[in-house]
């Protein structure tokens, strides 16, 4: 978020963050949180099913989305950990800024205005849903999972229609499969960034009309859990030199840029150019 915001030009910089920015109340008596309509129908087509609220020391407490239509949409399992956690009694007002579409950055404040003290712990922690996104005690074990930092060897790839509708990922022999990969056909075992891990994918080759890998299995699920669309770039990633069975991936959001030049109707001989910019995620 920081990188973004730093490139961004001083002038412009309160806009571009507004149209990702949200306020809405937490009230601990409730279960869920409804996010305000405007901001909903503003950032509601780029989340999925599931996002974090990450606070100023890294915690992250994974949620639930509950889509109604465009403008009602509910934070729900996972939404009541925040009082314990935050220690949040009388309730609290939330600032939410869209980082990308699985990560809100959040600020709390108490209803007095006071900001709240965020637990430090290292690593942060990670509070999970529990799978299907059944709510778990606060107090509970929290899984933590880092992605590996180092690859021996990675490949970002352009999802394609047949990739994402067929439950069959093709990836190109050259590079990561032939490099990384077992040259039998066999079982690999997918890993996402929040640890979700799939381990019945098969592995199989093709020859025509070029080499290539074909992922199966639980490929399929991992589209759907992910929502993943063609011309989504996902980039994998393996630790060990050679001989893999365990493939790493992550998504690769990132914000559009437009740039439109302006310039006055009426000639002269030097004009004043002005200079608009309009930010979506892609």
């Amino acid at each position: 978020m920081n990188h973004r915001y730093d490139k961004t030009h001083p002038d412009i910089r309160p806009y571009s963050m507004m149209t990702r920015t949200g306020y809405m109340e937490y009230n601990p008596m409730k279960n869920r949180g409804k996010l305000p309509e405007i901001y909903a129908r503003v950032i509601g087509q780029y989340i999925g099913d599931t996002v974090f609220l990450q606070d100023i020391n890294e915690n992250q407490i994974q949620e639930a989305v509950l889509k109604k239509n465009n403008s009602e949409i509910y934070l729900t399992h996972g939404w009541s950990r925040l009082r314990d956690f935050y220690n949040i009694n009388a309730g609290a007002w939330i600032t939410l800024l869209l980082i990308s579409p699985f990560v809100f950055f959040i600020r709390v404040r108490y209803i007095t205005g006071i900001e709240i003290t965020y637990p430090h712990k290292t690593p942060p922690y990670k509070l999970m849903l529990e799978k299907p996104f059944l709510e778990a005690t606060s107090n509970g074990p929290i899984p933590y999972f880092v992605l590996p930092k180092v690859f021996s060897h990675s490949l970002e790839k352009t999802l394609t229609i047949p990739d994402v509708q067929t439950g069959t990922l093709t990836l190109y022999w050259r590079g990561l499969c032939q490099n990384a990969l077992p040259n039998e056909e066999t079982q690999l075992r997918l890993i996402d960034w929040l640890g979700n891990t799939w381990n019945h994918c098969d592995l199989k080759f093709v020859n025509s009309p070029y080499i290539s890998c074909k992922i199966s299995g639980q490929w399929g699920d991992v589209c759907k859990v992910h929502n993943l669309a063609k011309d989504v770039i996902v980039k994998f990633g393996v630790t060990e030199a050679s001989n893999n069975r365990t493939i790493y991936f992550k998504l690769a959001p990132f914000i559009g840029v437009r740039t439109t030049l302006h310039a006055p109707s009426t000639s002269s001989n030097r004009k004043k150019f002005y200079q608009s910019q309009h930010y979506s995620m892609l």
